[in-house]
């Protein structure tokens, strides 16, 4: 999947703290906004906002008329900083989820984690009030615990996607997760898909859409 997509996406900055972080950002034209923020997968590994779920994500959102950003964590690409475990993160995307809040009007922000960056989302669900909705993609159970989703008592939608083949996720752990989630909500599962999803992009971006189709903007 190449970078970028048919929407049109300006270069941002924002401060998290005292470090400047890079960004895409597509505004949609639908008023009132609907705005989304995307996290991308682990910096030590690789994960940028120019991931192929990543973009995937943004050009679901874009299509079904969400404005986007997508945005490296500090220490990668031109953000400043470096890795920080999680920790400054977590502070990182609060910032982002503030730049979307502040451009959109106050308008309900969706909030999506792809692996790594759905347990950033989760850490950050604990103290928010702005998300609507979440989505988060291939949450790594066996990585991480993703149980402090079970602790968010806001009011909001929960999707969550995963490769039938994902090799980082614990399926009982996520089902567990899952059942103690309140509605609504949904888990849908892309067949033959790992957690990466090479090749099944597309199916990835159905699955978003449907995700979604109840709260789009009309």
């Amino acid at each position: 999947m190449k970078k970028g997509n048919a929407v049109s996406e300006q270069e941002v900055a924002f401060f998290s703290g005292k470090f400047k972080i890079e960004g895409r950002y597509s505004e949609s034209a639908v008023k009132p906004q609907f705005p989304s923020v995307i996290c991308h997968p682990h910096p030590a590994y690789g994960g940028t906002m120019d991931n192929n779920v990543v973009i995937a994500a943004a050009e679901a959102l874009q299509e079904t008329g969400h404005s986007t950003l997508r945005f490296n964590f500090r220490g990668v690409g031109r953000s400043e900083g470096r890795y920080d475990n999680g920790v400054g993160e977590t502070e990182d995307l609060r910032a982002a989820m503030e730049f979307v809040w502040k451009k959109a009007g106050d308008a309900p922000v969706i909030l999506v984690g792809y692996s790594f960056g759905s347990w950033i989302a989760a850490k950050v669900l604990q103290d928010d009030t702005s998300a609507a909705h979440v989505i988060l993609i291939a949450p790594p159970t066996s990585m991480f615990d993703l149980s402090m989703l079970n602790k968010d008592e806001q009011e909001r939608s929960r999707h969550i996607i995963v490769g039938e083949r994902d090799q980082f996720c614990d399926r009982q752990a996520l089902q567990e997760i899952y059942n103690k989630l309140p509605e609504p909500k949904s888990l849908r599962i892309i067949p033959h898909t790992d957690h990466f999803f090479f090749a099944h992009e597309k199916f990835l971006i159905e699955t978003i859409k449907e995700a979604v189709a109840d709260h789009a903007p009309k």
